[in-house]
């Protein structure tokens, strides 16, 4: 069995978004094996450190900022012909 945090450091130095993605996704698993152990739930794998390890490096691969995003999300939803719902429309 593959040991989750030692991945979470080896990805550090890729440069594939793919590929971490992939490898995001396989160990995921893991976290997941070990919040059940634990009786965790969804708050445990979110905040958990491989996962943030993980998160964090395709944030870096992305480019990402604020403003980055926000065009991200509008052209999404330009081209998913996406109809935001009338709670989303009247929210604060």
């Amino acid at each position: 069995m593959s040991n989750p945090y030692k991945t979470a450091c080896e990805i550090q130095d890729a440069c594939n978004l793919s590929g971490v993605v992939h490898e995001f996704s396989r160990t995921v698993r893991l976290v997941r094996e070990e919040a059940d152990k634990l009786g965790k739930g969804t708050d445990y794998i979110n905040t958990h450190p491989v996962v943030i390890a993980f998160v964090d490096k395709l944030v870096s691969l992305s480019g990402h900022s604020f403003s980055k995003a926000l065009a991200a999300h509008q052209t999404c939803t330009d081209k998913a012909n996406f109809e935001p719902t009338t709670e989303a429309t009247n929210a604060p």
